[in-house]
């Protein structure tokens, strides 16, 4: 991928151009034009100015440097590595630092937000990344971003990205489900690519270098992107091996169970004894009950039972007929009742409309009486005589707009006049002076230089000369004196004629509100007239309310007074009713009474029934509760049979498993590659450390005898890395970093043309920092374009290409482009 004029992240002062063509740059240097104007420039016509910096040149080696306020010694912390963050969360939609994402797989969201206890910026209304690049002789722009609500609140992630390069626009895609897809496949790298291959100083091979075996091959397994081949493997075979596990621990809690279970229970022969002893009496049972049924049936046919059951069923029948015309006569009464409350319900709103109307007449009336004094107060004289003295003063305005205007002109020129005529005294007044002065400093036998003459003359000569400006200035004194008298005339009759237009423009205002009173005048006699028809109106309603109430009021005292009249037609019918029942009943104790051996040797029989039949069912529940208990033995025998037979199979394919995974594990799969590619990261290693040290140390790392991976450093203070100096363990670290880097790149389809160093010469001593710039050099004729952070002043004066991002200083300093070298 090919980073062009790329970067714009916030609204203003954090835009930056990697080319600046010359023309350009004298602009922004003459403070014609500024970055983020040269930025609109480019995104203007990207594909136009990217042509004309391919053909000028492309700088292959940025530095990235930073300052907080005023203190060039201090950039820790100033924004340098937020413009990595950038490209990661504009091209992929995450960040790379620990803090935010751990696992560097998560979106970005907020993390890249500005905000500060929670808040927003106050005048924030979006925050976003804006780059273009190139890959593959296309153009693109990218643009991601959340924009805000007036208050502050999120509105919702954005995202544009269009391939400017086709005119038609038909590989360019907006806000579309599908555009994190279409970005990834125009770039050609995956984020974990794109992040240990592209950012060096954001691997941490500080981690590979002092982990355990493990550790280093996982690492090495992730790098080179084989993790889905060996993992896949491993973790199919573990995943079986671990489900087969779960599945014979399942068959196994499932036999101990049911054996358990088989244990606490009574034999198959047992529980068939107890069914054939249940059957027996269940018999037993059966005949009793009939017996007992036969002789109810008997009993139940006597004619004493007969008679108390004919008189339950008259007092039934009684009591129905009186609970029917009972309901009958409540009917009846409920609806005289629910025509009363209607009529109570429009005779209280009858009366709240007649309060509301009196309420009315007498604002009404009110009204009126203010509306008639309104008319009364408006005197139409007067009102006449103001109009008519409007229309003269419209009469006069132009007579007197005439005369301020000639008096205007009078009065400049002669101010013009008296500014003439006093320049020309001031000239004359200079000339006799310079005369005199010659007159007074030179003898009379001396000779005399005429100004205007440029000759010799006599004095005579210069005395008339004297008197003729001596006569020249008492003339225009005279004049001056005669233009100003003038002048104060002038002014004294044009402030006359100011102020009489002053009166007649004052006249002539009055006239809108006099016809708006006028107008007025008119509205409320009308009204008057609208309130008193009102009032007329008013009165009637307020009659036909009365006359309404009156009417309901009469409605319900009559739906009373039949309720009351319903109560009394049905009283000696349901009296008749109570009166039956009451001889029913003394009937029905005495036909009871004489019945009640009878019954109560009916209810003796009917007891006796309910608890054999009790018995009986206790019995068939029990006898059908050993049949399932036997045919449950019968199938968890079997069930006992089958699992053990399953067990057995399962431990054998358990065992193929375990084989398995020790072929896939550390000592297998994930060995052989590794030794397949150390080679190749040795060579990639040893590039580094023969820029770095001269050829004086070397790094190499090996699988010993025991398949395990080793670090050999060789021409350095120790053999092992924790033990070596600061400057060491950071050429050890940056080689290290950079051989990983370009390991990863030895699987990839497409190599990076862009790579970025944040950071990566923290503690290296003056001699390794120099030797650096060969390990800059050596990746310039590799990559396209190197971008160099660092906080170091020697550095940074060495790149002659930087792009310097500065700090506001104080807890809450924003970072921005300070300048671009």
């Amino acid at each position: 991928m090919r980073l062009h004029n790329f970067f714009r992240f916030g609204e203003t002062k954090n835009s930056f151009v990697f080319d600046i063509l010359p023309d350009d740059m004298a602009l922004i240097n003459n403070d014609e034009l500024t970055f983020d104007g040269l930025y609109d420039q480019v995104m203007g016509n990207p594909v136009e100015y990217v042509n004309k910096v391919k053909a000028a040149g492309i700088n292959s080696l940025i530095g990235i440097s930073g300052v907080i306020g005023s203190n060039t010694e201090s950039s820790n912390g100033a924004g340098k590595s937020t413009i990595l963050e950038g490209f990661t969360y504009a091209l992929y939609n995450k960040i790379i630092r620990k803090n935010v994402n751990s696992d560097k797989k998560s979106d970005a969201g907020f993390s890249v937000v500005l905000n500060f206890n929670g808040e927003y910026p106050k005048t924030m209304t979006d925050s976003y990344v804006e780059i273009l690049f190139e890959e593959k002789d296309k153009l693109y722009t990218l643009k991601r971003g959340r924009s805000f609500t007036k208050n502050q609140k999120d509105k919702g992630p954005y995202l544009f990205f269009e391939n400017v390069s086709v005119e038609d626009g038909s590989e360019s895609s907006h806000r579309t489900g599908s555009t994190n897809e279409a970005i990834v496949e125009a770039i050609g790298l995956e984020y974990d690519i794109f992040c240990s291959g592209l950012m060096f100083g954001q691997n941490d091979s500080g981690k590979f270098l002092i982990g355990t075996d493990k550790i280093k091959k996982d690492m090495l397994i992730n790098i080179l992107h084989l993790e889905d081949v060996v993992d896949g493997c491993l973790e199919r075979v573990r995943r079986k091996k671990n489900d087969k596990i779960k599945e014979i621990d399942t068959h196994k809690s499932k036999f101990d169970l049911i054996t358990e279970r088989l244990a606490d229970k009574k034999s198959v022969p047992e529980l068939r004894n107890e069914i054939k002893e249940s059957e027996v009496k269940i018999s037993e049972l059966d005949e009793r009950v009939k017996y007992i049924e036969k002789e109810s049936e008997e009993l139940s046919k006597s004619d004493k039972l007969k008679l108390v059951m004919s008189i339950k069923e008259e007092g039934t029948k009684v009591k129905e007929e009186m609970q029917s015309r009972q309901k009958h006569v409540d009917s009846q009464i409920e609806s005289w009742e629910k025509l009363r409350e209607e009529s109570v319900k429009s005779a209280n709103s009858f009366t709240s409309q007649i309060t509301d109307g009196m309420k009315k007449q007498s604002q009404l009336v009110k009204a009126s009486k203010v509306k008639k004094e309104e008319v009364e107060e408006f005197n139409g004289e007067e009102h006449t005589k103001d109009l008519a003295k409007v229309a003269k003063a419209k009469l006069a305005k132009p007579k007197y707009e005439n005369r301020v205007n000639v008096l205007r002109e009078e009065k400049e020129k002669l101010v013009k006049s008296i500014a003439a005529s006093s320049a020309e005294k001031y000239i004359a007044n200079k000339e006799q002076s310079i005369i005199q002065e010659q007159l007074d400093t030179v003898g009379d036998e001396e000779e005399f230089v005429c100004d205007k003459c440029k000759s010799t003359v006599e004095k005579a000569h210069i005395l008339a000369e004297n008197k003729k400006l001596q006569d020249a200035i008492s003339e225009l004194k005279s004049k001056i004196s005669g233009f100003e008298g003038e002048k104060v005339e002038k002014e004294t009759a044009l402030k006359d004629a100011e102020d009489k237009l002053k009166i007649v423009n004052n006249w002539i205002n009055k006239e809108h509100p006099l016809l708006a009173n006028k107008k007025e005048h008119e509205s409320a006699k009308i009204r008057v007239g609208e309130i008193e028809k009102d009032i007329a109106e008013n009165y009637t309603s307020l009659d036909n309310l009365r006359k309404s109430l009156e009417s309901e009021e009469k409605k319900g005292v009559k739906y009373l007074d039949e309720s009351a009249a319903i109560v009394n037609q049905n009283k000696s019918e349901i009296d008749n009713f109570k009166a039956k029942l009451s001889d029913l009943a003394i009937k029905y104790k005495d036909a009871e009474l004489d019945a009640k051996s009878i019954a109560a040797k009916l209810e003796e029989y009917e007891n006796t029934q309910k608890v054999l039949t009790y018995d009986r069912n206790g019995l068939y529940s029990s006898t059908g509760s050993l049949k399932k208990e036997i045919e449950d033995i019968l199938a968890d025998e079997k069930t006992i049979s089958e699992t053990k037979e399953t067990i057995e199979l399962e431990n054998k394919t358990l065992a193929r498993y375990l084989v398995l995974e020790d072929v896939f594990g550390l000592e297998g799969v994930q060995t052989r590659i590794v030794k397949k590619y150390l080679p190749l990261l040795n060579t990639y290693i040893k590039e580094v450390m023969d820029i770095l040290s001269s050829g004086t140390m070397e790094e190499k790392i090996v699988v010993n005898s025991s398949s395990k991976i080793e670090i050999e450093i060789r021409g350095g203070s120790a053999q092992q890395f924790f033990m070596l100096s600061g400057g060491e363990k950071m050429i050890i670290r940056l080689a290290t970093d950079i051989g990983l880097a370009m390991l990863s790149f030895s699987r990839s389809t497409q190599k990076p043309e862009i790579i970025c160093l944040d950071e990566i010469f923290g503690p290296l001593d003056p001699v390794h920092t120099e030797r650096v710039f060969d390990l800059l050099d050596k990746l310039s004729s590799k990559f396209n374009r190197v971008i160099v952070i660092s906080h170091k002043n020697d550095i940074n004066r060495i790149i002659e290409n930087k792009i310097i991002v500065g700090k506001d200083p104080g807890e809450y300093g924003l970072s921005f482009i300070k300048d671009i070298v």
